[in-house]
């Protein structure tokens, strides 16, 4: 199921610019139907801010319940760095804090995704 979860995500991410970086999150019914999608980071070519607090206001606006996260690396390489992870970790014990349950977070450019659950690379 994270497979294709990943893939329906990367469906509507690669819509997208992705000349710079961006970070959207999307919300998840507890049935895992789709709610919403919502960018809530914005940066350069190398770096994107991720407005934490936007983050948790979205998040209870709706009947969320479950959340998955995405962003892009200009550069082309999926692999996280280490403020990739950081904010993860932060965006994990958020999703803790206020019951929800944070599914996944991807990497993605236009021919690759990671899933920060599968900890694997999926050619999409």
């Amino acid at each position: 199921m994270q497979h294709i979860l990943s893939k329906n995500v990367f469906k509507i991410l690669s819509k997208k610019d992705i000349r710079l970086e961006t970070f959207t999150i999307f919300l998840y019914y507890s049935n895992m139907r789709f709610l919403k999608a919502i960018d809530i980071g914005l940066g350069g070519i190398n770096t994107c801010e991720v407005n934490t607090q936007r983050f948790i206001i979205e998040c209870l606006s709706v009947p969320t319940h479950t959340v998955i996260t995405a962003h892009n690396h200009p550069n082309k390489k999926i692999k996280p760095s280490t403020n990739d992870k950081y904010v993860w970790k932060k965006l994990a014990r958020i999703c803790t804090d206020i019951n929800l349950n944070l599914l996944t977070n991807l990497i993605y450019n236009e021919k690759n995704a990671y899933s920060s659950l599968d900890r694997k690379i999926y050619d999409l």
